[in-house]
């Protein structure tokens, strides 16, 4: 089989994990961050404005709360992310310059939480976030803010899912401006660091290292959705390389491919670019 071919398959497949909005992983608290970038996927809808209401931006579907019971925070700078790249390939500015006034009538903070310290820990939406935000939304009057640099620390490396999240803003900021030498290093250093995510070789354009990880059956099935069984984490590219890959005990619990078909959506636009 073809990777094209089970990317075909992951794509009739993964309509059973989604909401009726079109979300993913609706059970936990990250799905506006998942569900913003299988969103990106043009054949996959998701009714992202049902994260909205109407001021402020959730975590999933503004009629399934996180906040307090769930999470501390009713958005944190992750979601935020993925909310950008679904902005970017579904060309909405108008939801890239609410994100931005509203940043800049409350200080960039950009929802609730539990007390002072976690609000601004995890709420506060970062120069470099609000600068993606406004160059997206073309209003000149913003030109200022897209300026900003995305953020990007070249003497600490995060790792785990912070790793992922700068992955996903840096390589987007490529994408919006051009290939940046500061930002390539970033993304080399990721994948020398972590050579089997997918993620981090796709963006530095070592596909057939993607390609060897998509193809692995024991991560992604060719029959069927992955499980738990197979490796614990759903979203494959957001862990380092150990536990998380392994099969998990108890129960199988399936997982909903998006990270499967998100990875090699990106690397098909991304050749297509080249």
């Amino acid at each position: 089989m073809t990777l094209a071919e089970k990317y075909d398959r992951y794509l009739t497949w993964i309509p059973q994990h989604q909401d009726k909005y079109g979300f993913i992983d609706t059970a936990h608290c990250d799905s506006l961050l998942f569900s913003g970038l299988v969103g990106c996927v043009p054949s996959i809808h998701i009714d992202i404005e049902a994260a909205f209401d109407g001021k402020l931006w959730h975590r999933r579907p503004i009629e399934k709360s996180c906040f307090p019971e769930h999470s501390k925070s009713t958005i944190s700078r992750d979601m935020l992310v993925g909310l950008v790249w679904w902005v970017y390939f579904n060309d909405r500015p108008d939801i890239a310059t609410n994100i931005v006034w509203h940043a800049l009538k409350n200080w960039g903070i950009m929802g609730k939480a539990v007390n002072l310290s976690t609000k601004l820990g995890r709420c506060f939406i970062g120069f470099g976030l609000l600068s993606t935000f406004a160059k997206l939304s073309g209003k000149w009057y913003f030109w200022p803010l897209t300026l900003l640099p995305a953020d990007v620390n070249m003497k600490t490396l995060p790792t785990g899912y912070a790793a992922h999240i700068q992955v996903l803003h840096v390589l987007l900021r490529d994408l919006i401006d051009g290939n940046d030498p500061t930002t390539n290093q970033i993304l080399l250093r990721h994948v020398v660091r972590e050579p089997m995510n997918p993620l981090f070789n796709i963006a530095t354009g070592n596909y057939q290292a993607a390609i060897d990880v998509l193809s692995n059956v024991s991560l992604f099935p060719e029959d069927r959705l992955p499980t738990s069984k197979d490796r614990r984490e759903s979203w494959l590219p957001q862990r380092d390389f150990g536990t998380d890959w392994f099969p998990a005990n108890g129960p199988a619990v399936q997982h909903h491919g998006g990270d499967f078909v998100f990875c090699y959506w990106l690397m098909t636009y991304l050749k297509g670019k080249n």
